[in-house]
């Protein structure tokens, strides 16, 4: 069967003569100013061929973008038969439109510039609207969109009129995938959009009738942190509300946003990019950004101050899998979650009297413990019979404070106590399996044929105050870390330190040969580097990855956007 969305991806130069010359606008004059998702990749003739070394392939940068569009990128490689690549910038828009219903939902644009490959991109065009037509597996008409052609495309609903559809939902057409598609062009960029009205937008940015994206100052926010970059994915919060409205039909996430604003401060953008470099190449930098140009605010303003002088616990092995440091200023925290702790004793206080036990009230509980906490913060990943634990150190500088409150609230929180090494030790149960309702997982184990128990197995966690941090970690875990008492020498952890400088707030590695990849594919050789810092507007963080770790990990395009 012909694949609709590579198809009609072709179609994008139905309208235009072959070997129409790449002159004119710029992708950034063309993209409209009401997208609120942007994947951006620049020199498709020049990264396309290397990507294909890095995470998986395209199906690697199509996984970051909305199934459709994914598809459709997919579509735009040469696993479409005959159907060359764009040679210029490529790049998706997913923005707000209105359906018949008056229901605000996703739609997308995709734009591609093929430039001297517009000739053999037309052979494939006349070809494949001849099968599909011959199959009648679309139908097609003109439309007229500000004097120019655009040709609609009208996709087959998901089930024939004869299949069997489960009740309540109806032949409608499969998730992701749009009942049209408009396909038009603009000198050398050529369109699809899955709404006639990203088309309409295209054409009005093009002529000047509408602000472009790049004159927002929230995309010039994001995309002004990154230096150059090949590729880049840029998330605006402006309309993600409207967006996100056909998911969130109760309108739960508009009634919350004041309140997750007070937390964890304004976010008018997010953005992340890479560089794809050469076959000769030894690391890919990638980076990420949060957009906060009105400051932080609530939990992130508790992240603003570096701890140069941080040194590692002697708990942390040096051969760990992973690790991680943060300075988070522990103290804030109860006045910053405060709005939240207001909203959950209002719901506890509903749930009826007995509903918090004899525990004290959240607030208080939360503050005292705050009140013993310093900065530092270390995580610490590492092999413990055949699978990755975690190990959390927070700085305390109260222990005996803090380690009073425990004993004092154990009953109550459910904490049993035990000596271990001249170390009091406060041990929490958790049972997965007993948290779920009707019994757990039912069926599950008829179908991996394993045991419930294996599947999610019991965890005891531990608390313990020592050499002044409070460690956390599951049970064998936190007591082989007590029983290490000198720092051993990482080369590797120096080196992730270095890669961090001195104002960074937060920085690690992880040891790719450790970690599980997909379908236990292995994650790849050598160690990525990451470092967090703050910024006048928020946040960036830098990762530097080895090159081989894409090549080491194959995602089968099934795995990411499966299409028919």
């Amino acid at each position: 069967m012909i694949d609709v969305l590579a198809l009609s991806t072709g179609l994008l130069i139905a309208a235009a003569p072959a070997g129409a010359p790449v002159t004119g606008d710029t992708l950034d004059a063309l993209v409209p100013n009401s997208t609120v998702i942007l994947l951006q990749l620049d020199d498709a003739g020049r990264t396309l061929p290397r990507l294909d070394g890095f995470w998986g392939g395209m199906e690697g940068f199509a996984a970051m973008g909305p199934q459709a569009a994914g598809d459709a990128l997919e579509a735009l490689t040469d696993k479409a038969e005959g159907l060359p690549r764009p040679t210029g910038d490529l790049a998706v828009a997913i923005f707000p439109v209105i359906d018949d219903v008056g229901m605000s939902e996703p739609g997308f644009v995709l734009f591609a510039d093929y430039g001297d490959q517009a000739a053999q991109t037309q052979a494939w065009i006349e070809r494949t609207i001849a099968d599909g037509v011959a199959a009648g597996e679309f139908t097609a008409k003109e439309k007229q969109v500000r004097d120019r052609v655009v040709l609609q495309i009208d996709l087959p609903a998901s089930a024939p009129p004869d299949a069997v559809v489960e009740p309540g939902f109806g032949n409608m057409p499969a998730p992701g995938q749009p009942e049209h598609l408009f396909v038009g062009r603009h000198e050398g960029f050529f369109v699809l959009s899955s709404d006639i009205s990203g088309i309409d937008q295209v054409y009005a940015t093009a002529d000047g009738e509408r602000p472009a994206l790049h004159t927002r100052d929230d995309f010039r926010g994001v995309t002004g942190a990154f230096d150059d970059s090949d590729a880049r994915v840029v998330v605006l919060m402006r309309d993600m509300t409207r967006l996100t409205a056909s998911m969130d039909p109760m309108g739960m996430t508009a009634m919350l946003g004041p309140m997750i604003r007070q937390v964890i401060g304004r976010v008018d953008g997010l953005g992340m990019a890479m560089d794809v470099p050469g076959d000769d190449a030894t690391s890919i930098t990638q980076s990420a950004v949060v957009y906060m140009p009105g400051g932080k605010a609530g939990l992130t303003a508790l992240l603003d101050t570096p701890a140069p002088d941080a040194t590692v616990p002697a708990f942390v092995a040096s051969d760990a899998a992973a690790y991680s440091f943060l300075s988070f200023e522990w103290g804030g925290v109860p006045r910053a979650l405060q709005p939240m702790m207001q909203m959950l004793q209002m719901f506890m206080m509903q749930a009826g009297p007995g509903a918090n036990g004899a525990a004290p009230p959240i607030p208080d509980m939360l503050a005292e413990v705050c009140s013993t906490l310093g900065q530092e913060v270390h995580i610490a990943q590492q092999q413990h019979e055949g699978r990755l634990t975690q190990l959390f150190a927070v700085e305390c500088t109260k222990p005996g404070a803090l380690e009073h409150f425990l004993g004092a609230t154990a009953e109550a929180t459910g904490l049993k106590t035990r000596e271990f090494q001249g170390h009091r030790m406060f041990i929490r149960e958790f049972d997965p399996l007993g948290m779920m309702p009707m019994g757990g997982l039912a069926g599950m184990d008829d179908m991996n044929e394993m045991d419930e128990a294996e599947l999610m197995p019991a965890i005891s966690t531990a608390f313990v105050i020592h050499d002044g941090y409070m460690l956390i970690g599951e049970v064998p875990v936190v007591e082989s870390a007590l029983g290490m008492v000198k720092t051993q020498p990482s080369p590797t952890r120096d080196r992730a330190r270095r890669f961090a400088g001195a104002d960074a707030i937060g920085w690690g590695y992880v040891d790719l040969s450790a970690m599980p990849g997909p379908a236990g594919v292995s994650a790849g050789s050598g160690t990525s580097l990451w470092a967090l810092h703050a910024t006048d507007t928020g946040f960036r963080v830098d990762v530097e990855t080895p090159s081989n770790v894409a090549r080491a990990v194959e995602v089968e395009p099934a795995q990411v956007h499966p299409s028919e």
